[in-house]
């Protein structure tokens, strides 16, 4: 039992860095309240290349904003990874409003 304790909270460090090392790519840092919640997402995504790509999206995402700070909470990418999770394409309801949204940061 203590072993496997070990190895889950190995395995939770192994994605904690991975995380904060995909995000300082970005010149960007997590406070613990995003990287708990990328964390929780780590466990409900399928697989570590799923989410990794996952992350390189929301790095991206978060870059296209305005931002005040470079330390974001999940007050800055709450919003952002709900819009990537309500663009499904089973959900075609908002698809109309993500690509509004889109044509209105490419007007400038």
């Amino acid at each position: 039992l203590l072993n496997a304790v070990g190895s889950s909270m190995s395995q939770s460090l192994r994605v904690k860095r991975g995380i904060t090392k995909k995000f300082k790519r970005f010149g960007l840092s997590l406070k613990k309240d995003a990287l708990n919640k990328l964390l929780e997402l780590h466990q409900q995504c399928g697989n570590d290349e799923e989410f990794d790509q996952l992350l390189e999206e929301l790095g991206e995402l978060t870059l296209s904003q305005k931002l005040s700070t470079p330390v974001l909470s999940l007050l800055e990418i709450g919003p952002v990874l709900e819009q990537m999770t309500n663009n499904d394409p089973q959900h075609n309801e908002n698809e109309e409003n993500l690509l509004s949204l889109e044509n209105a940061f490419d007007a400038k």
